[in-house]
């Protein structure tokens, strides 16, 4: 098992891992480390080393032999981000292995991951750095300490444009970007920043002191093809989703088949991956990209190996045709009268209820308090979220839907 821990093959490694938590053979636990020594160690690894680290941990296993609580999962265990905190300080640790414990560590009971992550938003390694970036946008509290961080990245012209743009988008989705100091960025050198400084604006709708002046902006970008992204940005807010697109010069697709043949080809990958955690939007809410899972929507690792592009064009425009059954959203009325959504219905042992509510937290009803459950027809994500964006932004979102899975490097 030590050889195969080390083996060249991840999915081998893998197996060795999930092999020595079901025997809890303590004897591998100075080689689990080997396992993640990789210059491409995938997530899924990652997230089995972790698990395999904790289950086999002294803490959790005389929890386990003493059956201290009822439940598994409330057994005592060393926490994840303990042991990726020591794999970003490692020396031996390499950029892509960092890369991705720095996007798994982030945690808002913890004070000490801002410090880290801000360190690293502030390398000048575009790998670290986005990774940190991405890291800080899972940390629900702490703006203050968090968009200063943001706002010295995204100013920062040495930065790579992916990297300033990112924090831009992370700044966007946490707390509204302030018109004094987007406005400037939409003159920036980069296009990348001058595109997400208006989507930043668009999203947040943060433009109602500065709409003249947008609108003089964007008549004085709109003929010129280099700023098309940016003069799409500025139309939709100056006009509405509905203003015609200058690139096809024609208006919005109103039918799936026209989307289709709109959306079928091309869109950047990193312009999709902000979207896909854009404010206003709100995919991040209900679905995550990686292995650890948000419970109110299904997980889309591996999205862009399971279905073809058509299939997810088709489940942005018509949410509903492809609901998975294991997301049935349903309605829930008690007693007392209040009236709730949610899904993944569980009946306790008591006779009470549980249900995931469409803000991702648990609720029980009580057995007593309960009157009726009906399944809701429509699909739990949003209709009509091609109207929150442009054409062109519809297509690097289903480019980035697509990538999930097969660019797993």
């Amino acid at each position: 098992m030590r050889h195969f821990l080390s083996d060249s093959d991840q999915v081998i490694r893998i197996t060795a891992l999930l092999w020595a938590t079901e025997v809890r053979d303590t004897r591998l636990r100075p080689a689990l480390d080997e396992s993640i020594l990789d210059p491409k160690v995938s997530l899924g690894l990652l997230e089995t080393y972790l698990a395999a680290k904790s289950a086999l941990s002294s803490e959790f296993l005389e929890a386990l032999e003493t059956k201290q609580t009822p439940s598994a999962f409330d057994l005592p265990s060393p926490r994840p981000s303990d042991t990726l905190t020591k794999i970003i300080a490692s020396k031996e640790t390499n950029d892509h292995l960092r890369s991705l414990a720095l996007m798994q560590i982030s945690d808002s009971n913890n004070k000490a991951p801002i410090d880290l992550l801000a360190r690293w938003a502030r390398k000048m390694s575009p790998l670290l750095q986005l990774a940190a970036i991405q890291g800080l946008s899972e940390i629900k509290d702490d703006q203050d300490q968090i968009t200063p961080i943001l706002r010295s990245v995204a100013k920062n012209r040495s930065y790579d444009p992916q990297v300033r743009a990112e924090a831009i988008a992370v700044w966007a989705k946490q707390i509204p970007v302030e018109t004094e100091w987007a406005w400037p960025l939409l003159d920036d050198h980069r296009a990348a920043m001058r595109l997400e400084a208006a989507r930043a604006l668009r999203l947040t709708g943060q433009v109602e002191p500065t709409l003249s002046k947008l609108k003089k902006h964007y008549l004085k970008i709109q003929d010129d093809p280099n700023e098309t992204p940016v003069a799409e940005q500025l139309e939709y807010i100056l006009y509405g989703p509905h203003a015609d697109d200058k690139q096809f010069a024609s208006k919005r697709p109103s039918t799936l088949t026209e989307w289709q043949t709109r959306l079928q080809t091309g869109g950047d990958v990193n312009a999709g991956r902000r979207l896909f955690n854009a404010a206003g939007l709100l995919c991040s809410q209900c679905h995550t990209p990686g292995a650890f899972s948000n419970s109110l929507g299904p997980n889309l690792e591996n999205l862009g190996q399971s279905v073809d592009r058509s299939h997810i064009i088709q489940s942005l425009i018509e949410p509903t045709t492809n609901a998975s059954p294991t997301y049935q959203a349903w309605r829930i009325v008690t007693k007392s009268g209040v009236t709730e959504q949610g899904v993944q219905l569980e009946w306790l042992v008591d006779g009470s209820l549980k249900y995931i509510s469409y803000e991702g937290s648990e609720v029980i009803i009580a057995a007593d308090n309960l009157k009726s459950y009906q399944p809701v027809r429509e699909s739990i994500m949003p209709h009509g979220l091609q109207e929150l964006m442009t054409i062109r932004e519809m297509r690097e979102l289903v480019s980035y839907l697509e990538s999930l899975g097969n660019n797993f490097d």
